[in-house]
């Protein structure tokens, strides 16, 4: 699996990582909980939009947009074993 150009756009952006990081490293985290660990990014709904279209988490909706939740995909953990070995 190869890195797209676009991810490394992506990537550049530190809230873009920093929401990324809390999901790979929880596996499975509700909009409630990212906003209660990342409380300085306001743009939270704009971040978790690029990391979905890029393909790096997944979200389950809930009937409560507070309780939907967000987990990495395989394209995310590859990432993330990526990031580990450099």
């Amino acid at each position: 699996m190869s890195i797209n150009p676009i991810l490394y756009k992506i990537l550049a952006d530190h809230d873009n990582v920093e929401v990324l990081q809390k999901i790979l490293k929880s596996r499975i985290l509700s909009k409630k909980q990212l906003e209660n660990k990342i409380s300085e990014i306001k743009n939270l709904n704009e971040v978790l939009k690029k990391l979905e279209d890029a393909g790096l988490i997944q979200k389950k909706k809930a009937s409560i947009n507070d309780l939907t939740r967000y987990f990495p995909t395989e394209k995310g953990l590859y990432l993330e074993k990526l990031m580990k070995n450099e």
